[in-house]
């Protein structure tokens, strides 16, 4: 098995495992959200606006504001420049742990301010798919730069087990020779035990 889906799956059973092992306890968070990144810098000349999403687990401490667990982000990137007939998908996949403070848990209102920040593994580019007039190759890319990102949001409370997510990011790469950085929204939804 490739090692970037061993990587994958491996990250997806720990959140899996450290859910359910919490399920019981109040404060236990499962969730997902669906980004959209728009390059910046000098990335922006190369790369349009690219998509993906993120699933995570984690845990909200009793009587503290802090909320920490293990999430994984998927991203589908699209280079603006390609031969005629030709079509390129880049996927890449981050392994992160997360830390958000959450600023306002009062019970009458439901709006819920957070901001935190993650940092992981980024697999930039982990495989390139070029088709080009039927014609298929996949190349991987060498992966293991830091993935960091700064983020704010608001969770809206649908009911006690379920709230709505916005979050804006601040996401970059250490990748060589230069680094990459975009700005992100998100939104998405998460269910608490």
């Amino acid at each position: 098995m490739n090692k970037y889906y061993s990587y994958f799956f491996l990250t997806a059973m720990l959140i899996i495992l450290a859910s359910s092992s919490l399920i019981s306890c109040p404060g236990t968070t499962f969730g997902g959200r669906f980004n959209t990144i728009f390059p910046l810098g000098e990335e922006s000349k190369y790369t349009k606006t690219s998509f993906g999403f993120d699933l995570y687990g984690g845990y909200s401490f009793p009587h503290c504001p802090f909320e920490t667990g293990l999430n994984i982000r998927y991203i589908n990137w699209s280079p603006k420049d390609t031969y005629p007939g030709q079509t390129v998908s880049n996927t890449s996949w981050d392994f992160n742990a997360y830390c958000d403070y959450l600023w306002d848990d009062d019970d009458d209102c439901d709006f819920e301010p957070y901001g935190g920040i993650q940092l992981g593994i980024h697999d930039w580019f982990s495989s390139y798919t070029y088709n080009y007039d039927g014609n298929t190759q996949t190349y991987k890319a060498n992966g293991g730069n830091l993935a960091y990102d700064l983020h704010i949001g608001t969770y809206y409370e649908l009911n006690k087990n379920i709230k709505l997510d916005l979050r804006l990011d601040y996401t970059g790469y250490t990748t060589k020779p230069t680094a990459q950085t975009g700005f992100g929204v998100g939104l998405g939804a998460k269910y608490i035990f």
